[in-house]
């Protein structure tokens, strides 16, 4: 999508050259963490407990 050879950033900026290219926040977000959990375990070992929480009240409905 953001592509800066053929991506959508690409087509808008030749038409509209005045466009602003924003990335998603939640993505950012996703960056970050993905980031985070490669290089600290503690924050790895915390979101595998978050998500496995979150499974197991997802499954007792």
């Amino acid at each position: 999508m953001s592509g800066t050879m053929s991506g959508v950033q690409t087509r808008i900026k030749d038409k509209y050259p005045a466009a602003v290219y924003i990335h998603c926040l939640p993505y950012k977000l996703n960056l970050i963490l993905c980031s985070t959990c490669n290089h600290i375990k503690e924050a790895r070992n915390f979101f595998n407990i978050l998500e496995a929480v979150h499974v197991h009240f997802a499954q007792s409905n």
